[in-house]
């Protein structure tokens, strides 16, 4: 069971620096991003691996159709549904070399997973771009960033008019034509014709998900060998 209660580790930078403090447990601890933000964030821990949650849905409490700001910022309940933050992802993935780990699970309770390396965030100045080195192929998930890399990140308030407007639902890595997404966890969790609001497209197609998680695991420091 995930522990309802915070811990406060604040001169941890993301979960790895409290696995490497003998930290075990999975629950939220509060940790320090950079000398002016702390965030709150869920840890889970895996044999011997740290990982840090970025973003989680699974209840539909949480409204996602938010701002640029809300997403800058970060938005939900570390313990629940939440988005840590684009300015938090940005800073986090650029002082070290990080894995990303997408968790999908299908309304009938089948499951997938997808894996990149490299994975960052560019800075608010490029839109927090989406970049990664490379997709895992032992991932179970199929690709479903491949359209997004390089793309700027965008939300209803700040996308322009165009041939992809109409499926702007959360805030994503949308592309300025078609196909327009291959992917977006933000989106709505819907059956139907909607689902393509809120999918993995190379796993379900356009069947809509029951819950996702992405989570970030860092592999080594920025300019250190891996």
């Amino acid at each position: 069971m995930w522990e309802r209660h915070t811990h406060n580790y604040l001169t941890a930078r993301d979960c790895e620096d409290l696995r490497q403090t003998g930290r075990w447990h999975d629950g939220v601890y509060h940790i320090r991003v950079s000398t002016t933000m702390t965030r709150k964030v869920f840890c889970k821990f895996i044999q011997n691996e740290a990982w840090t949650i970025v973003q989680r849905r699974f209840d539909r409490l949480i409204e996602f159709t938010k701002p640029w700001a809300i997403y800058k910022n970060g938005f939900g309940d570390a313990h629940h549904e939440f988005w840590l933050g684009n300015e938090a992802l940005h800073l986090l993935t650029s002082s070290a070399k990080y894995v990303l780990r997408v968790d999908l699970e299908a309304a009938d309770g089948r499951t997938a997973f997808a894996e990149y390396t490299g994975f960052s965030i560019d800075s608010e100045k490029k839109k927090y771009a989406l970049l990664y080195e490379r997709f895992l192929n032992d991932s179970t998930a199929g690709d479903g960033l491949f359209y997004h890399k390089g793309l700027p990140f965008t939300t209803s308030d700040n996308y322009p008019p165009g041939p992809c407007s109409d499926v702007v639902r959360g805030g994503w890595w949308f592309g300025y034509a078609n196909p327009c997404i291959t992917s977006n966890l933000n989106g709505n969790f819907t059956s139907g014709l909607d689902a393509i609001l809120g999918s993995w497209y190379p796993w379900l197609n356009w069947t809509g998900l029951a819950k996702t998680e992405m989570s970030i695991r860092r592999f080594s420091i920025a300019g250190e060998r891996k």
